[in-house]
């Protein structure tokens, strides 16, 4: 084996005898080589071959790996759903609280006003007024509606 390189030269691996007993007895160091084989999977299920060898060890195995991957991803499908359905709602619910806000204050400013409070009115109205340009602005930034929950 050269210095420095980590393995065998196709020199050394022509010089090892065929057979353990073709050895010379003059203490020539013994060559084992070991080979580690590693197969892994992204997804739900093996690759048929794997699948095939699984239907070999054990009959029928195969297909309760195949139905539990179909329930899965069933079960994956409809907690989406779900997950869309409520936010869908919780959108909606934020939209009308906004719009109910809104009118609320604007109703409350011209009452201020129709009272001899005619700063206080405006003022109420200008702020409800900048607080609504302000979501607005911020939701187009973000490219949708403002959300708590992580990305």
């Amino acid at each position: 084996m050269s210095p420095g390189s980590g393995g065998l030269d196709e020199s050394e691996g022509r010089d090892l005898p065929a057979n353990a007993d073709d050895r010379p007895s003059s203490g020539t160091p013994r060559r084992v080589a070991a080979v580690e084989f590693e197969s892994s999977w992204a997804g739900p299920l093996p690759p048929p071959e794997a699948l095939a060898q699984f239907e070999a060890i054990a009959p029928g195995l195969a297909m309760k790996l195949v139905d539990m991957a179909v329930a899965q991803q069933a079960h994956d499908n409809e907690m989406e759903r779900s997950v869309l359905r409520w936010e869908g709602i919780r959108s909606l619910g934020g939209l009308l609280s906004g719009f109910l806000v809104a009118v609320l204050m604007i109703l409350t400013s011209g009452f201020v006003i129709y009272h001899g409070h005619d700063v206080a009115g405006a003022a109420i109205a200008g702020a409800t007024l900048v607080g609504l340009v302000a979501v607005f602005l911020q939701r187009d930034r973000a490219g949708g509606p403002p959300s708590d929950a992580p990305p």
